[in-house]
């Protein structure tokens, strides 16, 4: 692990096209809030068809209560990427591949997805930049057996076209710190656009090419870094969740047990810092988050801080109630990841006075 990096800056890189601006935003944002010095920090944006006014706002937002923050914007045509598969009805992954081209005058950088919240100080990555290595991420299989439905197309397809490759040293591409010396040495862009064309209907696209062009120079970063969102709390410690846009576009909700509790801290987050509602904040109108109901919406209105801005303090905003001693536990690991109290609390409530609540908040 580095220890001389008290002067350096990290640089975050994101890629979007009009799709994915909010959340990039968000996520933005949210590395700002938690940097303990906020001035250390240049957020890219690979931009993939955003209008010059997607632009100010995304940087008069990023920009406002930390003036020293550094927000460029770099244009990139996705034309280029039309043979190739989209992802989720995007190309802008395939953007991050330029990124040593991007900045050529930089040795490393942090590439997060725009789905992606920060509760602890990006800028302790810095201390993990390894020479020796081309990339160190979230390996895929890392909290518990990956699942199935995700292991095997990628086991199958990997067994097939790149006999020898080892599964278990598979890092998921959505939060990745890049080593873009080792990028350019090793022509790695043209590398996986020549997997590409050898490959056109690969699974993953550009995940996979990433594995594929660098197996044997990846390593895992710390245990709670790029966490997905259905392990993130039972974690010791998450310190950022990586949420694969599906429990942001459709948040789970299982009777009993309300949204989870990665979903909450999203949504506590944009409401406090942005002050959005529940809706643009998730997608999901208020009255379907029946756990949270009046009593919490309402602390949140009247009590608007930022839990996750060292500027104001913290303390303030809302989070989810819950049913159980152990519901009660990890939505104390949540307040807790944006600096507010374990005690400052929910109450759990039964069904019944949970769905009249709902009723009278709607």
């Amino acid at each position: 692990m580095r220890t001389d990096t008290a002067s350096e800056k990290l640089h975050l890189v994101y890629a979007t096209d009009r799709g994915y601006r909010f959340l990039a935003m968000v996520s933005a944002k949210s590395a700002i809030c938690k940097a303990s010095q906020p001035e250390r920090l240049v957020v890219h944006l690979l931009d993939c068809g955003l209008t010059d006014e997607d632009w100010a706002t995304f940087s008069d937002t990023l920009r406002k209560g930390a003036e020293a923050v550094e927000v460029r914007r770099h244009q990139v045509s996705t034309e280029q990427f039309g043979g190739f598969t989209a992802w989720k009805g995007s190309f802008a992954a395939y953007a991050r591949l330029y990124v040593a081209e991007l900045l050529p005058e930089e040795r490393w950088c942090l590439y997060a997805d725009c789905d992606t919240l920060f509760l602890d100080d990006p800028l302790k990555l810095l201390a993990e930049c390894d020479p020796a290595v081309a990339l160190k991420g979230y390996w895929i299989w890392y909290d518990k057996p990956c699942k199935p439905w995700v292991r095997d197309p990628v086991e199958s397809w990997l067994a097939e076209h790149c006999p020898g490759m080892d599964f278990s040293q598979y890092l998921n591409s959505g939060f990745l710190l890049m080593n873009l010396d080792w990028w350019r040495e090793h022509r790695l862009m043209e590398r996986c656009l020549d997997f590409f064309r050898r490959f056109p209907k690969v699974p993953w696209p550009d995940e996979m090419a990433l594995n594929a062009v660098c197996h044997g120079h990846v390593a895992g970063l710390p245990e709670g870094w790029g966490a997905f969102p259905d392990y993130a709390f039972s974690l010791p410690r998450a310190r950022s969740i990586h949420y694969v846009c599906s429990v942001l576009n459709a948040p789970k909700f299982k009777r009993f047990w309300g949204y989870d509790d990665a979903t909450a801290a999203w949504v506590n987050f944009v409401r406090a810092v942005l002050g959005v509602p529940v809706r643009q904040a998730c997608g999901v109108p208020g009255w379907k988050w029946p756990w949270v109901a009046r009593t919490t919406i309402s602390s949140a209105r009247r009590s608007p801080r930022c839990v996750a801005c060292p500027a104001c303090g913290g303390g303030g905003g809302w989070t989810m109630s819950r049913r159980s001693s152990r519901g009660a536990r990890t939505a104390g690991r949540s307040r807790r990841a944006f600096g507010g109290r374990a005690d400052q609390g929910s109450r759990t409530m039964s069904a019944p006075r949970a769905r009249r609540l709902a009723s009278t908040a709607s």
